[in-house]
C-alpha cells in the first residue's frame, strides 16, 4: 500500500507541474515582429546595410539616367572608405565578370566595374543584363574618353544627404538589408 500512495504523489506532483507550467502566464508580445524590436542591430551590420542602400540608389540613378557612370563610381568609391572600409573584388576579377579582357584598370575604372557588378543585384531592375550592357557601353566610352581617369569629387554635404536617406530606406524596410 506504501507503494501505492508514492506512486499517486509523485503522479499528482508530476501533474502540477505540468499544470503550472501549462496555465502559468506566457510572456509572448502580442505581435510577432514586437519580439525583436527591442533589439539594435550591431552597428557594423547596420552600416553595411545602409551602404548597399546607398550604392542602390546610386545604381538606380544611373539607370534612370540620371546620373552617369564617372558620377556613380566616385559614389561608390566615398562610399567604399566609409568605415568599416569595404572590402571589394580585385579590378581584374570584376573586368572578367563583365566578359572584358583582365589587364590593367586604374582605381575610377575599377571603380566603374564595381558599379556595373553591382548593376546585376536582384531587385535593382527587371532585366539586370540590358542594364548592365548599357552600363558596359559607358564603361568603354567613358574609358576611352579619359573620364574614368580622374573621377569627380564627393562633397560631405551631399554625402550626408545620400547616407540619411539610404537610413531611411534600411530602417523602413528593416527585414530588406539594403532597402531591397
Amino acid at each position: 500500500m506504501r507503494d501505492a500512495r508514492i506512486a499517486l504523489a509523485i503522479v499528482c506532483v508530476t501533474a502540477m507541474a505540468c499544470a503550472a507550467l501549462l496555465i502559468s502566464p506566457c510572456r509572448r508580445p502580442p505581435t510577432p515582429d514586437a519580439a525583436i524590436d527591442h533589439l539594435d542591430a550591431d552597428p557594423a551590420v547596420h552600416h553595411g546595410d545602409v551602404r548597399a542602400a546607398a550604392k542602390d540608389l546610386v545604381a538606380r540613378e544611373l539607370i534612370t539616367g540620371q546620373m552617369a557612370l564617372p558620377d556613380a563610381a566616385a559614389w561608390f568609391g566615398w562610399l567604399n572608405a566609409l568605415p568599416p572600409e569595404a572590402q571589394t573584388r580585385p579590378p581584374g576579377v570584376l573586368a572578367a565578370l563583365a566578359g572584358l579582357p583582365v589587364g590593367e584598370y586604374g582605381e575610377g575604372e575599377a571603380l566603374a566595374l564595381q558599379v556595373v557588378a553591382w548593376l546585376g543585384r536582384p531587385g535593382l531592375t527587371d532585366d539586370p543584363a540590358r542594364v548592365q550592357e548599357a552600363a558596359l557601353r559607358q564603361f568603354r566610352e567613358a574609358r576611352s574618353e579619359g573620364r574614368l581617369a580622374k573621377l569627380p569629387e564627393v562633397s560631405e554635404d551631399e554625402g550626408a544627404r545620400l547616407l540619411a536617406q539610404a537610413d531611411a530606406e534600411v530602417t523602413r524596410h528593416p527585414s530588406r538589408p539594403g532597402g531591397r
